[in-house]
């Protein structure tokens, strides 16, 4: 799979920096606010790719799996970045939810034991939300779904005008 990383991009390091500067976030070797093309969130986008994919994940789940002999690799990790941002892109800017499959985004690139196809079906019993539910028992990676009150949107409408002005 081929794909241009956003975060090797200057919008969004000028993104990430208007946000730290509107949060008052501060470098942290001097008072001064974040400046132009320096972040001190992540070391790296590869640190960064790490760090959200394992979110994606779950890093108590990482733990429990390797604790079970069952070892997450880079490349897991990586596609669980990359369900990340291909459910926010599906939001499209809109208020909304992105769910991730963490037990089938493993199986999409490892062999797993038995047990952990019984702890993915259980995860997938546990499920409240038919619209997601529906698409993990389908084998998807990730289920986004859009807001349905109104008032969610106008406020996200509203910020991302003044965040944009």
């Amino acid at each position: 799979m081929s794909y241009i990383n956003p975060l090797n991009t200057p919008a969004y390091t000028n993104n990430v920096n208007a946000v730290a500067n509107t949060m008052g976030i501060k470098e942290s070797n001097n008072d001064t606010p974040l400046e132009s093309n320096k972040l001190s969130f992540f070391s790296s986008a590869q640190e960064t790719m790490q760090t959200l994919g394992q979110s994606v994940l779950g890093k108590d789940n990482i733990v429990d799996w390797e604790a079970k002999g069952l070892k997450i690799d880079d490349k897991t990790i990586e596609l669980a970045y990359e369900q990340m941002s291909l459910g926010l892109q599906e939001l499209g800017g809109k208020a909304g939810k992105v769910s991730f499959n963490p037990h089938q985004i493993v199986k999409s690139l490892q062999d797993v034991p038995e047990w952990f196809n019984e702890e993915q079906q259980k995860s997938i019993d546990s499920i409240q939300d038919p619209v997601v539910k529906q698409r993990f028992q389908a084998g998807e990676l990730f289920a986004s779904t859009i807001a349905t009150n109104p008032s969610k949107q106008k406020s996200v409408d509203s910020y991302l005008s003044v965040y944009n002005s």
